[in-house]
């Protein structure tokens, strides 16, 4: 089985709970996908924080590593929180922050 049938297996049996199953899904494909951070570190499942912004034109997702993220944090909820933009930040045990619809 992989992991993403895993993912939705826990949460249809109730071992995990569903939304924390969607946040796995989406760590899961960010890091399989980018699998490296801009600063040159590993994009883990586990580990990276994933980011969907949804803009006028686009929704965007980028994956980061926790350090980049600590770094950068600040200045991306402060701009969000005062433009209203939509935004999502999830990790693998959930959402960590949501502001707006970003689907």
């Amino acid at each position: 089985m992989d992991p993403i049938e895993s993912i939705i297996t826990e949460a249809l049996t109730g071992t995990t709970d569903k939304d924390v199953a969607m946040c796995r899904v989406t760590c899961n494909t960010v890091a399989s996908q980018a699998m490296f951070c801009k600063c040159g570190d590993i994009l883990d499942q586990q580990t990276v924080v994933a980011v969907t912004v949804k803009t006028p034109s686009r929704r965007v997702i980028q994956g980061f590593c926790s350090k980049c993220w600590e770094q950068i944090e600040p200045a991306i909820m402060d701009a969000a929180k005062e433009t209203g933009t939509p935004i999502l930040v999830e990790t693998w045990n959930g959402i960590e922050f949501s502001q707006g619809d970003v689907e």
